[in-house]
């Protein structure tokens, strides 16, 4: 006999997504998380009366047929509140302020706008993201496997072969930098700026790197539909963690599993109290950086895993956070003339990282589960190499350096931000390595590179009897979306 059905060790909205489904299909889950916080960076902090976003980023996934919208009416649970956003963010550049609207028509009006001489160019640019975007959900809608791994799946694979996705050929060994060329837009220093950051926001790097499809996925993306949901991402995270629960199942917080073994009767796995508990199956959302330190040594020598540590060599950002709380007079707009989402990029000639690249999100103002009365929850994020947060003697340093320069760009946009913080509260790769945890404070996804195509994202199937493995390198980009369409996958082949 097992205690479960399936354990899950990990409980990101990958993690969750696949529980939840599981749970729905009949399964006894039982899902460990070793921090105190579910949704890992879609997760929340709570302090003073406000609760901080982990992350910055915009709802989506919640539009008609969205990954997320699929999921909840999946499981028959009632869309979270939210809001539709019309403005996406503003891009706040060295030399002006790019407004991202939602509708193509809208944003197309601030193309020529911004770019009087290039914005039918621009504008053609688009049309073929959007195009390409198309044909890529029709492949992410299939909820297939990536890359291929079992033989029944080649049907499923074949019978998506047609007139439209020959169209993406041509995209598998570009970048985005090599499409700009073929509209001459390589040049273009604010638009190409612009667009680096969106692709920074989602796909982790820029355009001379990106894979085109990649890039499209992300950009069409955000004119699908944008939302603020109540309460943040966390609110989701709870849902989900919720309907488990209420099917039987466990959600068991400050439960970090230290050990894994495979054995005759399932698996074993053991948390740091000393405690044991067996499952039929099992599922891992941990970072890939991560899994080698649960699984028994017997196990990290499969060609598989062996295989993912290799890959934990690769390039990976951290990120700086700030979560600040403040009361709302630097504002002081009405609720919808409220922008929520803004990002900054500071210096042309400098990375879209480290402080001059940032993401700035705030709660809204009718929001009193994320602040009270006339208060602003603030969270602010920038991508930083983990490594180099580990040398003491400038670990101080560049903590309040980066916190002085984000502060300093922000109240330069708005001023009286400075004087408004009430509370701040820094997050560093230090931080995250001890608390959720991260392994030296490393993002669990994968900087892409131009060499990057669809067969090298990893499969959900890990080669080893009743073991998957579902985390954000297993599909695209580094967002909630794709996540939890990583947690479905793991669940459907789990379930088949």
């Amino acid at each position: 006999m097992y205690d479960f059905d399936i354990i899950i060790v990990g409980a990101g909205f990958d993690g969750l997504s696949a529980g939840t489904l599981l749970s729905k299909y009949g399964h006894n889950v039982a899902l460990f998380e070793a921090s105190n916080d579910l949704g890992r960076r879609s997760g929340n902090l709570e302090r003073k009366g406000f609760r901080f976003s982990a992350e910055t980023a915009v709802g989506m996934g919640f539009e008609e047929n969205g990954v997320l919208f699929n999921l909840y009416k999946k499981i028959g649970l009632p869309l979270p509140v939210m809001t539709k956003l019309p403005v996406i963010m503003d891009v706040h550049l060295p030399d002006g302020k790019i407004r991202y609207y939602k509708k193509k028509r809208n944003w197309y009006r601030e193309l020529s706008t911004h770019f009087p001489k290039e914005h039918a160019r621009m504008i053609d640019f688009f049309e073929e993201v959007f195009r390409t975007g198309m044909y890529l959900d029709e492949v992410i809608h299939q909820h297939l496997p990536m890359p291929k791994q079992k033989f029944k799946k080649i049907p499923k694979i074949t019978s998506l072969i047609n007139r439209h996705t020959f169209k993406l050929i041509p995209f598998v060994n570009q970048t985005v930098a090599d499409r700009l060329k073929k509209f001459n837009l390589e040049n273009n220093k604010e638009f190409l700026h612009f667009l680096n950051g969106q692709l920074m926001e989602r796909i982790q790097t820029t355009a001379e790197n990106c894979p085109a499809f990649l890039g499209y996925a992300a950009l069409q993306a955000f004119h699908q539909d944008a939302f603020y949901i109540q309460g943040g991402l966390a609110s989701v995270a709870h849902d989900l963690a919720a309907f488990i629960e209420k099917q039987g199942g466990k959600v068991k917080k400050q439960n970090k599993i230290v050990s894994a073994e495979r054995k005759e009767n399932g698996w074993h796995v053991t948390n740091q109290h000393g405690e044991l508990f067996t499952g039929k199956k099992l599922i891992l959302n941990n970072s890939l950086h991560n899994i080698q330190e649960i699984l028994a040594p017997s196990l990290q020598k499969k060609k598989f895993l062996n295989h993912k540590t290799k890959e934990a060599a690769h390039e990976t950002w951290g990120t700086f956070m700030l979560y600040a709380g403040c009361n709302d007079e630097f504002i002081n707009k009405k609720p919808e003339e409220d922008v929520l989402y803004h990002q900054f990029i500071q210096e042309y000639d400098k990375p879209h990282s480290e402080g001059n690249q940032f993401s700035f999100s705030l709660s809204a103002q009718n929001d009193y589960i994320m602040a009270p009365n006339h208060k602003r929850s603030i969270t602010i994020s920038t991508y930083t190499d983990p490594k180099q947060w580990w040398n003491r003697n400038e670990y101080k340093d560049k903590n309040n350096r980066y916190t002085d320069q984000m502060i300093y760009a922000v109240t330069k946009r708005f001023p009286g931000f400075s004087e408004s913080i009430e509370l701040i509260l820094p997050g560093r790769p230090v931080t995250f390595n001890r608390f959720i945890p991260r392994q030296e404070g490393r993002g669990r996804g994968y900087i892409p590179t131009r060499k990057s195509n669809l067969l090298q994202y990893y499969s959900s199937y890990s080669g080893i009897d009743d073991l998957w493995v579902c985390n954000q390198a297993g599909f695209l980009g580094d967002e909630t979306s794709s996540t939890v369409l990583s947690g479905m996958i793991a669940a459907e082949q789990v379930n088949n």
